[in-house]
């Protein structure tokens, strides 16, 4: 597991308990919207939501990412295929999750 330098702004959230059990710290459970605190960590995906701001961009984190970490639900489970026969990896040669979608 990769360690955090401890200047990394995660550190600085208040309420860890929120999210973290502090006797299993990695089975992290999101309740209520999160988006600052996951930015946090995942500065990549914030940049992307601000270069390309869409809807993915106005709501919380873990309105697609469920309330737990970790979770990458298909992109169906929101948009419409444009056939029947599409899969997740159809969708990812054309479309970036945290981008407008074109």
């Amino acid at each position: 597991m990769q360690q955090l330098p401890l200047r990394h702004g995660h550190y600085q959230v208040k309420d860890c308990k929120s999210c973290h059990n502090p006797h299993a710290p990695l089975n992290i459970v999101l309740k209520g919207e999160h988006k600052e605190v996951c930015l946090t960590c995942h500065a990549d995906q914030g940049k992307e939501l601000v270069a390309s701001p869409s809807k993915h961009a106005q709501v919380a984190c873990n309105f697609c990412h469920a309330d737990k970490h970790g979770t990458i639900p298909a992109c169906t489970d929101c948009h419409k295929p444009h056939s029947d026969k599409m899969t997740q990896a159809d969708c990812k040669t054309c479309h970036q999750a945290h981008m407008r979608w074109p």
